[in-house]
């Protein structure tokens, strides 16, 4: 017996409404009604919403942002959900890959790259605050705070980039070292 693709159609329309689904679909609604009538019948409900809500829902936000960025290079961020890359405002990384002029640029590089991911694992709280500004790239210039601390200071600190003085310096020496 031949069946008709308009039938068919339908029949998946329908689908949707199986006992289950009905069932999953009635719990909502009720929640969602049981929810209104408490908050309308109890105003001291609402007022506690309103004032705890909010601030729960920053602490959330900045304690699950980090996991979202993905570190490009040690001054350089993606973030994941957004697609949005910021660049690091305060300081310069030694290039990693081709980029990098010599070998002692790429391995200092590739430590600052790894530093970056350490700290963004590690991190309990990571804050991404954008300047306004964009890079000739188009990424977002950026300050990033990690437990309350200045990426790029901690970065600076530890000798793995130097403060960004609005552009870009050479890292090695004609032979091959590096210029600190």
């Amino acid at each position: 017996m031949a069946t008709n693709i308009f039938s068919m159609r339908r029949a998946a329309r329908w689908r949707f409404f199986r006992r289950r689904n009905v069932r999953l679909l009635a719990a909502l609604i009720t929640g969602a009604a049981t929810g209104i009538g408490v908050a309308l019948l109890n105003p001291d409900v609402l007022d506690h919403a309103t004032r705890d809500l909010p601030p729960a829902i920053d602490r959330l936000i900045a304690s699950t942002e980090h996991s979202s960025l993905a570190v490009v290079d040690g001054d350089t961020m993606r973030d994941r959900r957004t697609g949005e890359t910021y660049r690091i405002a305060n300081i310069d990384t030694p290039e990693t890959g081709d980029r990098a002029r010599c070998t002692a640029e790429r391995t200092l590089g590739i430590q600052a790259t790894s530093e970056a991911r350490r700290m963004l694992q590690a991190a309990r709280e990571v804050r991404v605050r954008p300047t306004g500004k964009r890079d000739r790239y188009g990424r977002t210039l950026a300050y990033l705070e990690v437990d309350g601390r200045d990426f790029g200071e901690h970065m600076i600190e530890n000798e793995l980039a130097r403060a960004w003085r609005g552009h870009r310096e050479p890292w090695c020496t004609p032979a091959g070292g590096l210029i600190r």
